[in-house]
């Protein structure tokens, strides 16, 4: 079977009422264009044979979004109202042009509304219209998703949306979704639209700490993806939670650690009363999430805090050395190395090194800027006896057996707890 988008009339049923919008709105100069489309689109939306039949072959072409169609489920698409569609396309002239006593405030199979689609699309115009009218509810909310239009319009930064749905008194600015139990400032925090969050916050009963179903707060969303600008507007209010955790009991620093979000971390650090050795599970501070996933930018931050140990244990007795070295960040290891007071030779509960867990992966790299340490124990032992000669052969990295047979003090007779040597 062909793919959708190569069958015939594909394009014209799906894309004609988009670009329709563009000519209307885009500032098109053919007067006789515009007259035309404003009276095609709304003869076509409220045709009692055209609209009907379009509806009935749209679901065919539209490829669906997360299985569903735009406006709606399978097969609901019989019940979407032409208000529907000419609000989530932009096209007012059908709003201006109502008959007195339209339903404008109808749902579609998914229980939105006209406003909540003009407002996700961004068409400031027709949600100035219907925020007009009396009979629109502002804090609509749909059925899959549970969020308002305002939530909608900061989800997708719609700013000037949200300016236009924040001039009502009645609007609810804290109404929370049901899917992500997320409020309109969360949304548009964890997706970075710094705009529309400047403008939330101008509001003094927005809730700064609300927390969604894994209690992540705005903060953390936003630091997490490393919206700094975000963070920064978030920072400025008094009452931000900065230490916040959420089910994780993950803080917004740590976060922002993890995914190495430097310029985010040395603004959250600039604050006098952020934690910064919180541990979370295993044992953990954030410190070993900055290891583990090699940002040594955000380590560099952290352990330049002179309070920082960088030779503590998770609850598996590895250090931040033990992990970077594991992991093969050797800019990381760099940065551990140059440090006065670094353990080298820190064992963890199976008896590892920091060498020793290089050795086993084969990190020939990190393994390389150990031996050139003077202090090192390279003929250290682990479980079962296993030297990192021992672990490199074991594993068939060859790049590390022949670094280590480089060294004049390497033992190649050290028996493990088998009786065996490294190389037999």
């Amino acid at each position: 079977m062909e793919p959708v988008h190569l069958r015939p009339h594909y394009y014209a049923v799906v894309h004609w009422l988009l670009h329709a919008s563009e000519v209307a709105v885009d500032g098109y100069t053919d007067s006789s264009t515009i007259l035309l489309l404003n009276d095609l689109v709304p003869h076509f939306l409220g045709s009692a044979a055209a609209f009907p039949k379009w509806k009935a072959i749209f679901p065919e072409f539209e490829p669906p979004h997360n299985g569903r169609c735009m406006y709606c489920g399978p097969g609901e698409l019989t019940n979407i109202h032409p208000l529907h569609v000419a609000a989530s396309y932009g096209f007012i002239s059908l709003f201006e042009n109502a008959k007195e006593g339209l339903e404008c405030d109808v749902k579609d199979p998914n229980s939105g509304t006209p406003l909540s689609w003009a407002a996700r699309n961004g068409h400031d115009a027709v949600v100035k219209l219907l925020i007009s009218r009396d009979d629109v509810d502002i804090n609509s909310n749909d059925r899959v998703y549970g969020q308002t239009p305002l939530c909608w319009a900061a989800q997708n930064g719609r700013d000037a949306v949200v300016k236009l749905l924040l001039t009502r008194d009645d609007v609810d600015v804290n109404s929370k979704g049901r899917l992500f139990d997320q409020t309109p400032l969360a949304r548009a925090a964890g997706n970075g639209h710094d705009a529309v969050v400047r403008l939330l916050l101008a509001r003094n009963n927005v809730n700064v700490n609300s927390k969604d179903r894994n209690h992540q707060t705005p903060l953390s969303l936003a630091a997490a993806n490393g919206y700094d600008a975000v963070v920064k507007l978030l920072l400025a209010r008094d009452h931000v939670n900065v230490n916040s955790r959420d089910r994780k009991h993950r803080t917004p620093l740590s976060w922002a650690a993890e995914n190495g979000h430097d310029v985010v971390v040395k603004r959250l650090l600039a604050k006098d009363d952020v934690h910064t050795n919180v541990k979370v599970n295993k044992g953990q501070t954030l410190h070993y999430w900055a290891a583990m996933n090699g940002h040594d930018a955000v380590l560099k931050l952290l352990v330049d805090r002179d309070y920082v140990d960088i030779n503590c244990k998770d609850n598996q007795g590895q250090t931040l050395l033990s992990w970077a070295a594991r992991n093969g960040h050797d800019s990381v290891v760099m940065l551990l190395l140059d440090r006065d007071n670094m353990n080298i030779d820190s064992k963890d509960d199976d008896g590892l090194t920091p060498l020793s867990w290089a050795a086993k992966n084969g990190h020939d790299a990190v393994v390389k800027l150990f031996l050139h340490r003077d202090n090192i124990n390279i003929n250290t032992q682990g479980y079962n006896g296993l030297t990192p000669l021992s672990l490199a052969a074991e594993n068939g990295h060859d790049a590390v057996v022949k670094l280590f047979l480089d060294r004049d003090n390497i033992n190649i007779e050290c028996k493990d707890n088998d009786g065996l040597t490294p190389l037999s």
